[in-house]
């Protein structure tokens, strides 16, 4: 990947009119006597010949008088403007900063500045919704900064801004120099393959690979599982005998901002636990991506909602329960939207109906089989009958 210097220097010469044949010619007029390397032959070209006296700027001139001056041309005149004002994403690996254009959205255009998301924090919040990974398609960053559950999300937002132009004016454009283009999915992908983010449990690997400058890293129990971190919450004071010989309240804050990511509890949840050692809510009243149950003939699983962009869906009656929840049974409303729903069993997997159906209170077990018998040839008969053995209509 170019550095912001050689795509300078790049730009230049094409400004310029200046080719690389040319370069390579002046490069050859070099006096090459004494001359051990390449990098020595640049060296004296860059400073004696150049393109006919004219040259570039050095890497230090760049850095401090023309990256400056470049980062704050005109909107259109800069890379970063264009991203933005197309409704783009920036951001800065080495500073954790996100820059995130909502220009595009009719309710409240602007561009959010926010902090403190190194790579593997930055990793975590894109995956904190089970079921939707950092390879999904219907996931950005911009949708992950605006989950309203996010924890601590007020503490992150840095400053926003109502234009390009006012953005541009400020300090934050050149606050960095490693800008990586996170717009849409694709681009949040490609940014943590780059990355190359690795997943773990262990709350001290984590911790170094999300925050390696950081000492504290050290007294982290090295066999501390997450699960292990989360189990802690409610003894309180025995949360930091679990995390180690390193009591200390950003480590702490971090950890539970983790947690918090992995397990789906809203930030107050965990800290009030935490707090009063009391025991953390059930899943069922923190705050979980919401979820919907989906079939194609009598099988079926539950998916993000999110997934069913763009499927016409409508209710069956037949309520099912996953997990202490309930979840009423949805299908697609035509043929070409059932094809649709059977799509997404065949990427998620599927359960049979009958083993999840919510049975009425008081049913006997004989009524409830004789029941799944009615259901089981009334969907044989709608469906034409079926060789299949599983009854999966294999139209």
């Amino acid at each position: 990947m170019l550095t912001d210097y050689e795509r300078y220097q790049l730009e230049w010469m094409i400004e310029h009119g200046h080719s690389l044949k040319e370069f390579v010619q002046g490069l050859d007029r070099v006096d090459l006597d004494g001359i051990d390397s390449l990098e020595e032959a640049y060296a004296i070209w860059e400073n004696d010949y150049g393109f006919g006296g004219e040259v570039f700027s050095n890497e230090r001139k760049f850095k401090e008088e023309d990256l400056p001056a470049i980062m704050r041309k005109p909107e259109h005149e800069t890379e970063m403007g264009r991203i933005l004002e197309k409704g783009g994403a920036l951001y800065s690996p080495e500073r954790g900063i996100v820059i995130a254009s909502y220009l595009k959205e009719e309710v409240s255009p602007r561009i959010e500045v926010y902090y403190g998301y190194p790579p593997y924090a930055l990793a975590s919040l894109v995956g904190r919704n089970s079921g939707v990974t950092v390879d999904s398609s219907i996931m950005d960053i911009q949708d992950a900064l605006a989950d309203p559950s996010l924890p601590r999300r007020f503490d992150h937002e840095l400053a926003d801004f109502a234009s390009v132009d006012e953005f541009m004016s400020s300090r934050f454009p050149n606050s960095a120099t490693d800008w990586l283009d996170v717009s849409g999915n694709t681009g949040l992908e490609d940014m943590l393959q780059l990355l190359d983010i690795k997943q773990t449990d262990n709350v001290r690997e984590w911790y170094l690979l999300a925050f390696p400058d950081d000492e504290l890293v050290a007294g982290i129990n090295p066999s501390l599982t997450f699960d292990d971190a989360i189990a802690a919450i409610p003894t309180g004071d025995g949360f930091y005998t679990a995390l180690g010989e390193t009591a200390d309240s950003l480590l702490r804050e971090r950890i539970f901002e983790e947690l918090c990511n992995r397990y789906g509890y809203t930030y107050d949840e965990v800290y009030d636990s935490w707090l009063n050692e009391s025991p953390l809510p059930s899943p069922a009243i923190s705050q979980q991506p919401e979820k919907i149950a989906v079939a194609a003939g009598y099988r079926f699983n539950l998916v993000d909602t999110r997934e069913t962009s763009g499927i016409d869906l409508k209710g069956c009656g037949t309520v099912v329960t996953v997990d202490g929840h309930d979840y009423e049974i949805m299908k697609g409303a035509t043929y070409e939207d059932s094809r649709k729903v059977d799509d997404l069993l065949d990427s998620h997997g599927d359960k049979p109906i009958s083993d999840y159906r919510k049975r009425p209170q008081g049913m006997s077990l004989k009524q409830a089989v004789r029941e799944a018998r009615e259901a089981s040839a009334k969907l044989a008969e709608e469906n034409g009958g079926t060789d299949d053995p599983d009854g999966k209509d294999e139209r």
